[in-house]
């Protein structure tokens, strides 16, 4: 007869039998984070090259940047001095403007009328009285107008200025005597000499 018996001898267990299944899914897990690892480690070297990259293109569009600043205040200091310059030369040109001007004039009387003044002053005659003294054309022509009580004062008149030298060789060519409008008894007298400058 045979026996047949239901008991089994408990067996020895291994642990890696037991976790055997388990030991696989963390290798594979190793495995995996390993390559995530590599490919992490991959892309941060690239990331870092091209921030490099950028860091390089940002210094150079920097030094551009102050660069075209340099040009740009160069230029706003070209156009302020440019817009001076155009200031400048109009000024030049209204100046020679008004040299041409005066070289087209005739050279007038340099040493002043004080000479010609005071030659009225020393030779007064009584009884005249000078109303205006003009001296145009820078002293070329000398009028003299007044009141006088007496027509013969005015001969008188010229007489003494024959003696001072500034009015030697003047020429008195226009007299014209009236009565006067405003006072009774006087005459009003318009001189008018030629050549008083020396």
């Amino acid at each position: 007869m045979q026996q047949i018996s239901f008991y089994e001898a408990p067996q020895e267990r291994s642990f890696l039998r037991e976790y055997y299944p388990f030991s696989q899914l963390g290798l594979l897990l190793i495995v995996v984070l390993v390559v995530l690892y590599t490919l992490a480690l991959v892309d941060h070297n690239r990331l870092k090259l091209q921030l490099d990259e950028l860091q390089q293109q940002g210094q150079q569009e920097f030094a551009q940047l102050e660069r075209l600043k340099a040009e740009l205040s160069l230029i706003n200091v070209s156009s302020k001095l440019q817009l001076r310059l155009n200031e400048l030369q109009e000024k030049q040109l209204a100046k020679q403007s008004m040299m041409r001007g005066f070289d087209l004039l005739e050279p007038g009387n340099f040493l002043g009328f004080s000479a010609y003044l005071e030659g009225l002053a020393r030779h007064r005659v009584a009884g005249l009285w000078l109303t205006k003294i003009s001296f145009e054309r820078g002293g070329e022509f000398v009028g003299l107008q007044g009141l006088s009580g007496k027509p013969e004062q005015l001969p008188r008149l010229l007489q003494n200025l024959a003696l001072e030298p500034v009015y030697q060789g003047s020429k008195f060519n226009v007299l014209e005597l009236k009565s006067s409008d405003q006072a009774d008894g006087l005459l009003f007298f318009d001189l008018r000499a030629e050549q008083v400058v020396r």
